[in-house]
């Protein structure tokens, strides 16, 4: 069994004032066996340095990374650092920070960390939790397919890491006493624990229901759909492009579609979307309101508190439910934390990477846009 110990802090400054803060929330010395920390962080938490002295003052690897706002705890809000401690006597936990990669050689750096992680292991994790960088040159799909090769399809839940001013700037990944913003953590996690993954974007009300098949792509480009050209096909039906609108993505074998964002249209006609887009796939459009956002919001937290025999909960959100709040930005945090009567840890990132069951209940690994997913332990 799977314990959480979680805290927050606003202490932006003084490591030592923070440091205290946090230990105040988690007695150290009511760990079991074996413990492990996930970090969320504004990226000034970071830049400080007091994220990464307070993982490394700590009795236990610590992975994390900077998000647009976070909660834990029963607190919550943009400036916020929050530390969660998974504890248990029969689970144990690994921990590995990819070296620094690029474009060209992340496939190989990421493998040989999971790799090197794996072999002081006596059998396969039961299910990875990790966070990404946001790197512009590399799209997150891609390190998310690089990592699921790795590890042959074994679950990953995590996100991408955010920065400041709507994209990268500032954001990293952290690892104990360091960080970086072109560095994967990997917490593998084994023993008695069952997670459970849910992930929750659009309504399907809120999704058109006229289809259209992609008839030519480039992996996350989506050039044609119906042999017509994507931005031909949306005028058509009468859509206005918008860069942060959804489309939902319907991959083989999955009943449920997948939320994609509009990252940017090109002059030929195609788009580039946040994910693969294969070819044969079948699209739908979607919007996404903050009517949107809280009605996943509620089915998601009601989901959340009816399941049964779970101690803990991370959940992982798209920074754009965040943003699409405004000016309340933080009442979906509000809800979560109003409602959940279990430990949890709580950031918003700029990709969700969650597991997905396809028609025959087998766990796919997914990259999310605009979604709510959450990982029961």
């Amino acid at each position: 069994m799977i314990r959480m110990l979680s805290a927050y802090t606003t202490e932006i400054d003084e490591i030592n004032d923070a440091y205290d803060e946090i230990i105040k929330q988690i007695d150290l010395n009511n760990l079991d066996t074996h413990s492990v920390g996930i970090l969320y962080c504004h990226p000034e938490f970071a830049e400080s340095g007091v994220a990464t002295a307070i993982c490394d003052r700590l009795p236990f690897d610590v992975i994390g990374m900077t998000v647009a706002a976070v909660a834990g705890n029963g607190s919550l809000g943009t400036y916020g650092l929050s530390l969660c401690v998974l504890t248990g006597n029969d689970i144990s936990f690994k921990s590995i920070y990819t070296d620094p990669f690029t474009a060209e050689d992340f496939e190989a750096k990421i493998d040989t960390a999971y790799q090197q992680a794996r072999a002081s292991m006596a059998q396969d994790p039961a299910f990875i939790i990790s966070c990404f960088p946001m790197m512009n040159e590399l799209m997150g799909y891609r390190m998310l397919d690089a990592m699921d090769k790795s590890c042959a399809g074994l679950p990953i839940y995590g996100g991408v890491c955010y920065g400041i001013n709507f994209g990268n700037e500032k954001s990293c990944t952290l690892f104990n006493n360091q960080s970086s913003p072109n560095a994967i953590g990997m917490i593998l996690v084994n023993g008695n624990v069952q997670p459970e993954f849910k992930a929750m974007a659009l309504p399907d009300r809120y999704t058109r229901h006229d289809r259209a098949v992609i008839t030519e792509s480039e992996g996350p480009i989506l050039r044609k759909v119906n042999d017509m050209p994507m931005l031909d096909y949306l005028s058509s039906v009468g859509y206005t492009v918008q860069t942060g609108a959804p489309i939902m993505v319907y991959y083989e074998g999955n009943d449920k579609p997948i939320a994609l964002s509009i990252y940017m249209t090109f002059e030929d006609g195609s788009i580039l979307c946040g994910g693969e887009c294969p070819v044969g796939a079948a699209i739908a459009l979607g919007d996404i309101s903050r009517e949107v956002v809280l009605e996943t919001s509620n089915e998601s937290i009601k989901y959340i508190t009816e399941a049964q025999g779970k101690n803990a909960a991370i959940i992982v959100p798209c920074s754009v439910r965040y943003f699409a709040l405004y000016p309340e930005s933080d009442e979906e945090m509000q809800l979560t934390a109003d409602a959940l009567k279990i430990p949890y840890i709580m950031g918003y990132t700029g990709g969700e990477l969650c597991p997905v069951a396809d028609k025959n209940g087998v766990l796919r690994n997914r990259f999310h846009n605009f979604t709510y997913t959450s990982c029961l332990l």
